[in-house]
């Protein structure tokens, strides 16, 4: 979906409650900062995020349930990553400068070796 969004678009709504609350949604005005939605809401156009006057957001919406799970997937990915790593305080044996290396230029990291 571009940035174009029309009236009648759907969108997958995510709340940011202790237990997320998520549905389909469908915008029901178009403006030029902010997407009104069915549930009420409205969602900053780029962002996604919704909107409450400077209160914590109660929300966010994905352009899918599918592109909102992947997302969801790869932040937990990350995060179970980082916690294995950070739990190793020795090197593995079998783990060479040259795997090191590679994992960090692999996932975009500076390091100074």
């Amino acid at each position: 979906m571009s940035n174009e969004y029309k009236v009648g678009d759907k969108l997958w709504w995510v709340s940011n409650g202790n237990i997320p609350a998520q549905k389909e949604v469908t915008i029901e005005k178009v403006g030029r900062v902010w997407l009104t939605l069915s549930n009420r809401h409205r969602v900053d156009k780029v962002t996604f995020k919704a909107d409450v006057a400077g209160y914590t957001s109660p929300g966010t919406c994905w352009l899918s349930k599918e592109a909102y799970e992947h997302c969801a997937r790869r932040a937990k990915s990350w995060s179970l990553l980082r916690s294995a790593v950070s739990n190793r305080w020795n090197v593995p044996d079998d783990v060479t400068l040259e795997d090191i290396k590679a994992a960090a230029m692999y996932l975009k990291l500076e390091i100074k070796i």
